[in-house]
Order: structure tokens, then C-alpha cells, then sequence
């Protein structure tokens, strides 16, 4: 059982900012902070039974603040396909940061199946597509997803 855990969620669209993951894990968790550079999805998860176990807090994904004491779980759910390669090093170090030695990370992505188009790739070689989420809002999705590097500290 997790004793905090540190749920990071952006991407609005796929039900990660909106508090979907972090509903299933506060079941389980001592306590968990979640955070999102958008209020909005912060606005949404709200709505949804967390529980007092939760704190919701608006936070930039590069910036992260230190949260008092390291957490001992690490999640990053519908996250890593929105990071463009070269940030990917960046963002990394900066979670891990944050998490006590020898912390569990959870990672879950997808590429959608309806994004088969690819509009443009970057100098980065990130491969964008364009697709419109809930209520028409357009957003860029990068595809082609790797394996996470294996990280030390």
C-alpha cells in the first residue's frame, strides 16, 4: 500500500487530469497528491468521490514544487506520449526527484487508434497529429512512443 503517492496527470481528453486514475488509486493509498497544469481538469476531477486521502493541486509538470516530504509512489498516467523527446530527460529527473529512493513508478500511455495521420514531425523527430478532443478543442498528440529509460540515482 502506497503511503503518498504523487499522481502527476495533464492531457486533458484521455481521463487522466480529470481524476480517473487517481479514483482508483486513492482506494488503496494513504494519501496521494495529484496535480495538473490545468485548472479545469482539476475543476473536473473534484467532482469525482476521492476521498480526504486526496489533495488536488495545479503544478507544471517541468516545475514541479517540493511537496514537504518525498512520496513513495510515482504516477504518470496518459502522460509520456504529451513529452517531447527532447524533454523527456528533463521531466524524468525532475519526477524522481520527488520520489523517495527506490519508489515504485507507474506509467500508463496509449496512441489513440484514431489518430493515424501524421501532420508534421519536429527537429526531435516527435511525430504530431492533430485530433480534436470532447467539446471540439483541437490538441496535438505526439505518436510513436518508446520504452521509458532506465533511470538511477
Amino acid at each position: 500500500m502506497a503511503r503518498r503517492a504523487c499522481a502527476r496527470q495533464t492531457h486533458p481528453g484521455d481521463s487522466s487530469g480529470t481524476g480517473y486514475w487517481t479514483e482508483a488509486a486513492a482506494a488503496v493509498a494513504k494519501a496521494i497528491t495529484a496535480t495538473d497544469y490545468n485548472p479545469e481538469m482539476l475543476a473536473i476531477a473534484a467532482t469525482r468521490n476521492l476521498g480526504s486521502n486526496v489533495k488536488l493541486r495545479t503544478a507544471d509538470a517541468f516545475a514541479l514544487p517540493k511537496f514537504g516530504s518525498p512520496f513513495d509512489v510515482g504516477m504518470a498516467h496518459m502522460w509520456w506520449s504529451h513529452v517531447g523527446k527532447e524533454r523527456r530527460q528533463e521531466f524524468l529527473s525532475l519526477f524522481v526527484s520527488r520520489l523517495e529512493p527506490r519508489s515504485v513508478i507507474l506509467m500508463i500511455d496509449q496512441v489513440s487508434g484514431g489518430c493515424t495521420s501524421v501532420s508534421r514531425q519536429d527537429e526531435w523527430g516527435n511525430l504530431m497529429t492533430l485530433r480534436t478532443l470532447e467539446g471540439n478543442v483541437p490538441a496535438v498528440v505526439e505518436l510513436g512512443m518508446e520504452a521509458l529509460p532506465t533511470l538511477s540515482r
